[in-house]
């Protein structure tokens, strides 16, 4: 055995000896969470269920943190208490209420599970989004990389009118603004003011459309079954102006006055 081939096999001696000495190494204690199930009625409520296993620490706290996730601007998230029976395994259940407050169709819900195990460690569920669909229709979608159009009960070549409107308005505000939105805007429409009221908290006649810019999504009432030119060119674009126009001037300190965004939409 040479010198060299000697300084190599006592390396390997010492290095086995040290894992035997070590033994197996031990896994990992903490909290696995299951895969969260999510029920809708909307706009009544939204149910959320999971169950979390601890292979340390008996769990003995836990809270459901959620909010709607804006597309522009700060989120707020709300936190909230949950009654468990402590133990290794513990059932996560919450039900938040949507009947008393205006959740905006198809806005993305962000949400995550929270526990504290015996030993005072927390441990936090993967954040996860889901969006709060209307469940009340059969919906109908065309979409493209630009914009998503939901309808119920009308025709193909409704969507496809409202499609190129949109289509049009996209590219007047791009011209105006020179930016574009981060995401595809989405427009839905309701039938009826009906339909429209059901999901507000308060809920005013004389209003045919709104804008939600935070969210990237604007809401109409058209009556009739078939495309209705003049009205669809003029809310459409309205509507589609409110968004470009919030992300364009956005500025937390300082929001844009109602009667200009107004005017520019006009």
């Amino acid at each position: 055995m040479t010198r060299y081939t000697f300084r190599f096999f006592l390396w390997g001696m010492i290095l086995i000896g040290g894992l035997a000495l070590t033994g197996p190494a031990r896994a990992q204690e903490g909290v696995q969470f299951s895969p969260t199930q999510v029920e809708m009625v909307f706009p009544d409520h939204i149910t959320f269920d999971a169950r979390a296993v601890s292979s340390g620490q008996e769990i003995v706290k836990a809270q459901f943190v959620y909010g709607v996730d804006r597309a522009f601007g700060p989120n707020s998230m709300t936190r909230k208490t949950l009654e468990i029976e402590p133990g290794q395994e513990v059932a996560l259940h919450y039900t938040w209420d949507t009947r008393d407050t205006t959740v905006v169709p198809w806005s993305p819900i962000l949400y995550y599970w929270q526990v504290v195990d015996a030993a005072g460690h927390t441990y936090e569920s993967p954040h996860q989004r889901v969006r709060y669909r209307d469940t009340r229709f059969s919906w109908q979608r065309r979409e493209n990389d630009r914009v998503i159009i939901l309808w119920h009960d009308k025709p193909a070549l409704f969507g496809e009118k409202v499609e190129s409107i949109a289509l049009r308005a996209i590219r007047r505000q791009r011209q105006l603004f020179g930016v574009d939105l981060s995401i595809p805007i989405r427009i839905i429409v309701y039938n009826h003011s009906r339909e429209f009221s059901a999901w507000h908290n308060l809920a005013l006649d004389w209003v045919g459309g709104e804008a939600f810019p935070d969210l990237a999504i604007t809401t109409q009432i058209v009556t009739s079954r078939f495309p209705d030119a003049h009205w669809l060119n003029n809310v459409i674009p309205h509507e589609i102006s409110h968004l470009y126009t919030y992300q364009a001037a956005y500025n937390p300190t300082a929001p844009l006055p109602v009667w200009l965004n107004e005017g520019i939409a006009q």
